[in-house]
């Protein structure tokens, strides 16, 4: 399992998220990390939906 923290939010901002499936089998995220996405996405950030949908992805595959 590949960790990602920071690194997240930036690569969901310049829109590349679906490097990560097809770079790593199973993807992490510190629970520390999920609660500051979900402070950004209450505040309005866009990014924070485009992970939802990255997340959706990997888990499907």
């Amino acid at each position: 399992m590949t960790i990602v923290d920071s690194v997240l939010s930036a690569v969901a901002k310049i829109e590349r998220l679906s490097l990560f499936p097809t770079v790593f089998e199973v993807v992490g995220t510190p629970t520390a990390v999920v609660a500051e996405l979900d402070r950004a996405d209450a505040a309005g950030y866009e990014f924070v939906s485009r992970i939802d949908t990255v997340k959706s992805i990997m888990m499907a595959g």
